[in-house]
């Protein structure tokens, strides 16, 4: 398994002892190993044990990082749950109204993509979110609420710009789109048709014309998908 430094390693460990190079390893190494038991294994599975003898460590040598495994599941969905650079970048830009279908399903499906790939993560982090770990909802939270406030200000800016007044709350709204994103990320996770009639790229571009009129594209013309 191969782990690589980085700089947000902290600088000590939980002893308060310097972390040098071979601490940082194993600490990266056992993050690495419970992400990888994670595809296959729900985290309540999951032992101190089964950590250690998959990244071939000794318990005493885990405790030295991390106090259970909730905690280092903690700091694996931190790492992993960060939204890859240009799906921010995509939301950082300008949506030109008469566009906003066109960005709204560059966005969507690459969110799609992005839980894709982080399912194990991100489905562990929801789940024990709604069983009550106010530590994991706390980390949701610092994920979800951010890009969920950016949508909203996009919806804010549009419809302030064309003098909309219909009652719509972009927040509320902005609400509603990630919650659907969420949702349905995690129920259907994307591998092919989700039924006969209804394809993975017809739940996008509904998703995507949902919030396009949100940001106050009138006329859509949506491809037609291929049946």
């Amino acid at each position: 398994m191969t782990v690589q430094l980085s700089p947000e390693q902290p600088a000590v460990n939980l002893q308060g002892q310097a972390l040098g190079r071979k601490g940082q390893l194993t600490r990266l190494r056992l993050i690495a190993t419970l992400e990888g038991l994670l595809k296959h294994r729900p985290l309540r599975d999951l032992r101190v044990m089964d950590i250690c003898r998959e990244a071939k460590t000794a318990p005493g040598t885990f405790y030295l990082y991390f106090r259970d495994v909730e905690d280092l599941a903690l700091e694996a969905i931190r790492k992993g749950q960060e939204l890859p650079r240009e799906l921010s970048e995509l939301l950082d830009e300008d949506w030109p109204t008469e566009q906003s279908f066109d960005y709204a399903k560059r966005f969507i499906g690459g969110y799609v993509t992005y839980w894709e790939e982080r399912y194990h993560l991100l489905h562990m982090r929801n789940l024990a979110a709604d069983e009550g770990s106010q530590a994991m909802v706390d980390l949701r939270h610092s994920c979800v609420v951010p890009l969920m406030e950016q949508i909203a200000r996009k919806i804010h800016q549009a419809r302030a710009t064309q003098s909309t007044e219909d009652g719509l709350n972009p927040l509320a709204a902005a609400t509603v789109i990630m919650g659907s994103l969420e949702r349905l990320a995690a129920v259907f996770r994307f591998h092919g048709p989700l039924r006969s009639d209804m394809t993975v790229e017809d739940v996008i571009t509904a998703q995507a014309w949902v919030l396009a009129r949100m940001l106050g594209q009138q006329k859509i013309s949506a491809p037609e998908q291929p049946r």
